[in-house]
């Protein structure tokens, strides 16, 4: 290990102890996964790769990204629009906080926004 590699493992290493997700994955897989919150955990860095699990986030959609002809419901009452134009980036945020949409005919529901990782 270089000692940048070292410096790396440490704060995942650290980042783990002091409570933060961490996540793990085969040197052959692309496909990350979560450790587990074992008080024991065993650190194998000759066959997996660690890093601390990315956070999350969600911005509300730019004009471009507005799903238009999408089902849009209020989270509070249910009730149910189509979204039609993409109105004003204040609209758009105030979806976010109150509304879900699906493109799917109601089927399944999303934020209306972006995810966006953060590592």
């Amino acid at each position: 290990m270089t000692k940048e590699q070292t410096r790396e493992a440490a704060a995942v290493m650290v980042g783990w102890a002091d409570g933060k997700e961490v996540q793990y994955r085969s040197l052959f897989s692309d496909v990350w996964e979560d450790v587990g919150e074992d008080s024991n955990q065993a650190w194998n860095w000759t066959a997996f790769l660690y890093r601390l699990k990315p956070a999350v986030t969600l911005r509300p959609w730019t004009s471009d990204e507005v799903p238009l002809g999408a089902w849009m419901r209020n989270k509070t009452n249910d009730r149910w629009i189509i979204v039609h134009i993409q109105y004003s980036s204040a609209n758009r945020a105030k979806w976010l906080d109150e509304y879900e949409h699906s493109t799917d005919g109601g089927l399944t529901w999303k934020p209306c926004g972006v995810e966006e990782v953060k590592p």
